[in-house]
């Protein structure tokens, strides 16, 4: 594999903790080898170097590798749904070194957001989301789109992890404060969309693939039962 093979599959994703107050990120490189190696990465928020020179360390196979240092942001500006304020996203960018120079860039637009889903309403960063379905076209100009996502009333949109013109729709969602409920059926873990504050429930299966993935531990959104997605939305 070259290096220009290895870097274009490498990726970041982030674990997110706290409150309104102030959040926690913890970045990781989720990267695959073939052979023991150690990278040598920076972490950026807005263009400011939080973490520096930091070592990743990978063994042979599939990689999730969490960065020792994580970030603290005070009073952080939130993602929110369309018609609920500014859904704020913030640069984020790991920056990978070599013989001392920067070498190779991941950069993502990421938003913070806090879901809750209780048995019949789900709260974003504490107001309440309306539960009727939208059906947006996501081949119109995006003026037209942003149109539309302010008439629609923070509905959430449905989406599948198979889909495969899904990260051309997350980017959308994520800019135009659109609520995205995700079915998981393996193809992608969790942890892909803690990049994409869109995302704020899951669905999967009972005893699927997706589900198990997502009870594996991800702490991005709630997690619902097929059924349960039926009766709340």
């Amino acid at each position: 594999m070259t290096d220009e093979e290895f870097y274009g599959k490498v990726d970041f994703t982030v674990e997110v903790r706290g409150d309104e107050d102030r959040i926690e990120v913890i970045p990781y490189i989720e990267a695959e080898t073939e052979r023991p190696m150690t990278l040598i990465a920076a972490f950026r928020v807005d263009s400011m170097e939080m973490i520096e020179s930091a070592r990743i360390p990978l063994e042979p196979g599939r990689n999730r590798v969490p960065f020792l240092q994580s970030v603290l942001i005070g009073r952080p500006a939130l993602w929110h749904p369309c018609g609920r304020g500014n859904p704020s996203l913030y640069s984020l960018t790991v920056v990978f070194y070599r013989k001392g120079m920067p070498y190779y860039f991941i950069e993502k637009r990421v938003g913070f957001r806090f879901a809750e889903l209780t048995s019949d309403a789900l709260f974003i960063n504490g107001n309440e989301v309306s539960c009727v379905r939208f059906e947006p076209d996501f081949s119109l100009p995006e003026e037209q789109f942003e149109a539309l996502c302010a008439e629609a009333a923070s509905g959430p949109v449905f989406l599948r992890d198979s889909d495969p013109a899904l990260e051309a729709k997350l980017e959308r969602c994520n800019k135009f404060g659109v609520v995205a409920v995700m079915e998981l059926t393996g193809l992608r873990t969790p942890a892909f969309f803690s990049t994409h504050p869109c995302v704020c429930v899951f669905a999967a299966a009972p005893g699927s693939e997706g589900e198990k993935s997502c009870r594996n531990g991800s702490g991005h959104a709630p997690l619902v039962s097929m059924e349960r997605l039926l009766n709340l939305f």
